[in-house]
C-alpha cells in the first residue's frame, strides 16, 4: 500500500526536521581524559569532562546528557531578579529563595531548606559524616564543593583575578562575592527589617536575630548561639586558650577583638570622637558614657569613669558589666579617658 504525499506535506515534514537538527545538534566526540587528568569528587572517579564548562562525570552517559544543557534555550525567566533558567524545576526550586517557602525540614532540628540537596548536606552536621576525602592529604569533608576548594590549596591554581585589586581566587563565585566589597553592592535584603548584606550566609544568621534561633550549642554548659563563630569564641572560656599575643607586651587574650582594643594602649590611637565637644576616646565605651556624663557645678567632686580592662574579659559578657571599673591606661601612667 503506497501512501502519496502533497507536497505541501513533504515541506512541512522538511521543515519539522531541519527544526529538530537545530534544536539537537551532533553530540560532541567524547574524550577520556588521560589517568593524570581525571578529577575525582570524593573518592569518585569523573574522567568525562565538558569542553564547555569543564564539568566532569563518572559515566559517559551523563556528560551526554549534560552537554545537550549548552545547546538548549533558556526560556524559563525568575519574575523576581530576571534571572534564566534552562529547566523549569530549576526556576522552581530558585524562586524559593524570594518567596521564602522552605518545604524540606531536618527531622533533627527546627532548620528548614529549599531542596532535599540541601538538606542532605545539612544532615551531615548532625551525623558528623564527611564522606569526601582529599586523596592528597586525607582531609575529609562533608560537602564535594569543600573539597574541591580545599584541593587548590594543593595545586596552588588560581584562575580569577579581580580587575580592581589584582587578587586571585580559585572560584568564579568567590571573585563575585568579593568584587561586591568594591562595588558596595549589598543584595540580599531582610524582609523583617530591611538590612541588606552581600552574603545569603550573612542574612541567614542576621534573620535568627528574629526568629530567635540559636542552633550552636556549647556542649560544656548548654548555651546557644545564633552562629558558629560566636560559639567558638565562647569555648575558649572553657579551655582558657588564649590564641591572640600583644607584640609589644606579654598580655594575651582570647578574642582577636580584645586584642585589636588593647593594642590601642600602646599606639596610642583613639578612634571614637564626640560630636558635641571633638574629645577623642580609645574605646566606643567610653564614649558613650561621656555622652551620658551630665555637667556638675565647679565644686562637685570629679566623677571618675573607668573603661574595663579588656585583658581580663572572658567573655563579651563582661563589656556589659559597671562602668566603673579599673582603667588599664591608668597602670601605664596615663591620662584618664573621661571626664564628666
Amino acid at each position: 500500500m503506497s501512501v502519496e504525499i502533497s507536497s505541501a506535506s513533504a515541506h512541512c515534514l522538511l521543515n519539522v526536521s531541519s527544526t529538530v537538527r537545530k534544536e539537537m545538534p551532533p553530540e560532541e566526540d567524547v574524550r577520556r581524559l588521560k589517568p593524570e587528568e581525571i578529577q575525582y569528587d570524593g573518592n569518585v572517579e569523573k574522567p568525562y569532562c565538558c569542553s564547555e564548562c569543564g564539568k566532569c562525570f563518572k559515566q559517559e552517559n551523563h556528560l551526554k546528557s549534560h552537554q545537550r544543557t549548552h545547546a538548549v534555550e533558556k526560556t524559563f525567566k525568575c519574575p523576581y531578579c530576571g534571572r534564566i533558567f534552562n529547566r523549569q524545576s530549576n526556576l522552581q526550586v530558585h524562586q524559593r529563595i524570594h518567596t521564602g517557602e522552605k518545604p524540606y525540614p531536618c527531622p533533627e532540628c527546627e532548620r528548614s531548606f529549599i531542596d532535599k540537596g540541601t538538606l542532605k548536606k545539612h544532615l551531615r552536621g548532625h551525623t558528623g559524616e564527611r564522606p569526601f576525602d582529599c586523596t592528597e592529604c586525607g582531609k575529609t569533608f562533608k560537602e564535594s564543593d569543600a573539597l574541591k576548594k580545599h584541593q587548590y590549596t594543593h595545586t596552588g591554581e588560581r584562575f580569577y583575578f579581580c580587575s580592581c585589586c589584582g587578587r586571585s581566587f580559585t572560584r568564579y563565585s568567590n571573585l563575585q562575592l568579593h568584587q561586591r566589597t568594591h562595588t558596595g553592592e549589598k543584595p540580599f535584603v531582610c524582609s523583617d527589617c530591611g538590612k541588606t548584606f552581600n552574603q545569603q550566609t550573612n542574612l541567614q544568621v542576621h534573620q535568627r536575630i528574629h526568629t530567635g534561633e540559636k542552633p550552636y550549642l556549647c556542649s560544656e554548659c548548654g548555651k546557644s548561639f545564633c552562629d558558629s563563630s560566636h560559639l567558638k569564641k565562647h569555648q575558649l572560656i572553657h579551655t582558657g586558650e588564649k590564641p591572640y599575643h600583644c607584640p609589644l607586651c606579654e598580655k594575651s587574650f582570647n578574642q582577636l577583638s580584645n586584642l585589636q582594643t588593647h593594642q590601642r594602649v600602646h599606639t596610642g590611637e583613639r578612634p571614637y570622637y564626640c560630636s558635641a565637644c571633638g574629645k577623642s576616646f580609645r574605646y566606643s565605651k567610653s564614649l558613650k558614657i561621656h555622652k551620658c556624663t551630665k555637667a556638675e557645678d565647679d565644686n562637685d567632686s570629679v566623677i571618675m569613669v573607668i573603661v574595663p580592662d579588656y585583658s581580663e574579659n572572658e567573655d563579651d559578657a563582661a563589656l556589659n558589666s559597671s562602668p566603673l571599673l579599673h582603667d588599664p591606661t591608668e597602670e601605664e601612667g596615663q591620662d584618664q579617658d573621661v571626664d564628666p
